[in-house]
């Protein structure tokens, strides 16, 4: 796998708390790690949002299910 040098500037807590956890694999691949699994939580909010997004657009509740509940209420109303 290829890779890129980047430059980032983060709190000083932030990169104490990375230090102290990165140990041996260092900072580099402790960053690597921490990137790749956003970028996969990110993938998954995007999906559910569309896939919401799907339902949302659909009507999810079938046509005899809607008749057999106007048929209910009515009955219920007297109408």
């Amino acid at each position: 796998m290829a890779t890129a040098k980047v430059s980032a500037t983060l709190e000083r807590e932030t990169v104490a708390a990375i230090r102290s956890r990165a140990g041996e694999r260092g900072v580099s691949s402790w960053l690597e790690v921490a990137a790749r699994e956003k970028l996969e939580r990110d993938e998954r909010a995007t999906r559910i949002r569309e896939y919401l997004a799907e339902l949302a657009a659909e009507d999810p509740i079938p046509a005899a299910a809607r008749a057999r509940a106007r048929r209910l209420v009515r009955g219920i109303l007297g109408r």
